[in-house]
């Protein structure tokens, strides 16, 4: 009986190869298995919260002077100011890790600044941005290990300004004596803005940390006509998401 099965194995070496090939796929000595097309579970939706900076680009119409970068309140030394978002992802992939990014934020952005004009004189400055942030840009994920996978994305992203408050406050020793509001979007500033970006991440099971910018393409000044002496554009030079895929 044991010299059957034995003449049997050599008879038919390819079925003993494939037992073995299977025993490699459960128990694999290494990790790492390079993958055009992922294998692992899409999860194409996914809730994402975040961090970033959104800074002003303002170009004089006059092209021998240089551009400028400043923060919201233009006060910053920093030449940005923090935004922090929160949304839901959509992300469906179609073959060979080719797919789709999108979904919809809400960004929060603020900035605080103080001006001091004499000893006992100051301003202050008050800056909030709410807006709505809409990606559509074209993704590709390669897997690199079981349940792991890196990502690259480029395309646009349409931001739609739902309030921008500026606030300005005079102080005589510490005590308020003025104050002036606005909403910008109202006043000077377009809502709507185009914006293209780049950027990549990596995808561990469920988790997934995605960074990267976008730079503004429109110029938001608000009926901006031949005479106007500058053009504004909105970027988010720098931007990291954390989010959990379904």
């Amino acid at each position: 009986m044991r010299k059957s099965a034995k003449s049997l194995m050599q008879v038919f070496p390819l079925e003993r190869e494939r037992e073995r090939g299977n025993a490699y796929d459960e128990n694999p000595v290494t990790p790492f298995r390079f993958s055009i097309d992922p294998q692992s579970k899409k999860r194409p939706f996914g809730i994402a919260v975040g961090y970033g900076q959104k800074q002003f680009r303002i170009r004089p119409s006059d092209k021998s002077l240089p551009s400028t970068k400043t923060s919201l309140t233009g006060l910053s030394s920093n030449k940005y100011s923090h935004t922090f978002s929160i949304g839901l992802t959509w992300m469906p992939e179609f073959k060979y890790g080719i797919g789709i990014q999108t979904g919809i934020y809400y960004d929060l952005t603020m900035e605080k600044a103080k001006e001091e004009e004499s000893h006992n004189t100051d301003t202050r400055y008050s800056s909030t941005d709410h807006s709505l942030s809409i990606p559509l840009r074209i993704q590709y994920r390669i897997e690199l290990a079981k349940d792991f996978s890196l990502f690259i994305y480029a395309g646009p992203s349409f931001d739609i300004g739902l309030a921008f408050n500026d606030k300005v406050s005079s102080f005589l020793n510490d005590q308020e004596t003025s104050t002036e509001s606005r909403d910008r979007y109202k006043e000077d500033l377009k809502r709507f803005n185009l914006l293209c970006g780049v950027g990549g991440g990596i995808r561990w099971k469920g988790l997934q940390l995605r960074a990267g910018g976008d730079w503004g393409l429109l110029n938001m000044v608000k009926d901006a006509g031949s005479n106007s002496t500058y053009k504004l554009f909105i970027n988010k030079p720098f931007t990291i998401n954390l989010s959990y895929q379904f």
